[in-house]
Protein backbone atom coordinates (compact mmCIF):
# COMPACT_ATOMS: atom_id res chain seq x y z
CA UNK A 1 0.00 0.00 0.00
CA UNK A 2 1.24 3.66 -0.67
CA UNK A 3 0.64 7.18 -0.51
CA UNK A 4 1.91 9.43 -2.85
CA UNK A 5 3.26 13.06 -2.62
CA UNK A 6 3.39 13.25 0.92
CA UNK A 7 4.86 16.53 2.59
CA UNK A 8 6.69 16.38 5.86
CA UNK A 9 8.10 19.93 5.51
CA UNK A 10 11.14 21.00 7.12
CA UNK A 11 10.14 20.11 10.11
CA UNK A 12 9.75 16.36 9.28
CA UNK A 13 8.74 13.69 11.34
CA UNK A 14 10.26 11.50 13.10
CA UNK A 15 8.14 8.84 14.22
CA UNK A 16 5.19 7.11 12.39
CA UNK A 17 1.42 6.01 14.55
CA UNK A 18 -0.85 3.51 13.56
CA UNK A 19 -4.17 1.89 14.48
CA UNK A 20 -3.91 -2.04 13.94
CA UNK A 21 -5.91 -4.68 14.62
CA UNK A 22 -5.57 -8.53 14.07
CA UNK A 23 -7.08 -11.18 15.37
CA UNK A 24 -4.01 -13.51 14.26
CA UNK A 25 -0.51 -13.68 15.35
CA UNK A 26 1.58 -10.58 15.34
CA UNK A 27 3.52 -9.27 12.57
CA UNK A 28 5.25 -6.37 11.33
CA UNK A 29 4.45 -3.63 8.55
CA UNK A 30 7.79 -2.02 7.38
CA UNK A 31 7.69 1.58 6.04
CA UNK A 32 9.24 2.87 2.78
CA UNK A 33 9.95 5.68 1.33
CA UNK A 34 10.21 6.45 -2.51
CA UNK A 35 10.05 2.60 -3.33
CA UNK A 36 8.93 -0.46 -1.38
CA UNK A 37 12.54 -2.10 -1.21
CA UNK A 38 15.97 -1.32 -1.86
CA UNK A 39 15.63 -2.73 -5.22
CA UNK A 40 13.08 -0.18 -6.42
CA UNK A 41 15.60 2.90 -4.92
CA UNK A 42 13.06 2.68 -1.64
CA UNK A 43 15.02 3.54 1.91
CA UNK A 44 13.18 1.60 5.06
CA UNK A 45 12.86 4.17 7.64
CA UNK A 46 10.89 1.98 10.34
CA UNK A 47 9.26 -1.34 11.07
CA UNK A 48 6.62 -1.24 13.07
CA UNK A 49 5.68 -4.61 15.43
CA UNK A 50 1.77 -5.35 15.52
CA UNK A 51 0.35 -6.74 18.19
CA UNK A 52 -2.18 -9.53 18.59
CA UNK A 53 -5.63 -7.45 19.52
CA UNK A 54 -7.31 -11.38 19.54
CA UNK A 55 -9.96 -9.27 17.25
CA UNK A 56 -10.69 -7.59 14.14
CA UNK A 57 -12.59 -5.18 15.75
CA UNK A 58 -9.93 -4.12 18.49
CA UNK A 59 -7.34 -1.72 17.47
CA UNK A 60 -4.45 -0.78 18.88
CA UNK A 61 -2.61 2.35 18.38
CA UNK A 62 1.26 1.28 17.79
CA UNK A 63 4.30 4.28 17.54
CA UNK A 64 7.41 3.54 16.18
CA UNK A 65 10.34 5.68 15.75
CA UNK A 66 11.49 6.54 11.96
CA UNK A 67 15.42 5.94 11.74
CA UNK A 68 16.04 9.42 10.41
CA UNK A 69 13.85 12.62 10.45
CA UNK A 70 12.27 12.57 7.04
CA UNK A 71 11.72 15.86 5.49
CA UNK A 72 10.05 17.48 2.16
CA UNK A 73 7.26 14.98 0.01
CA UNK A 74 7.73 11.63 -0.35
CA UNK A 75 6.05 8.61 -1.79
CA UNK A 76 5.17 6.46 1.45
CA UNK A 77 4.96 2.65 1.19
CA UNK A 78 3.56 0.33 3.96
CA UNK A 79 4.53 -3.10 3.52
CA UNK A 80 3.16 -5.97 5.14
Amino acid sequence: MSVENVDFAAAGAQSVTMSLASSAVAGAVEVWLDGPSTAASGTRVSTITLPSTADIDSYADVTATLSEPVTDTHAVYFVF
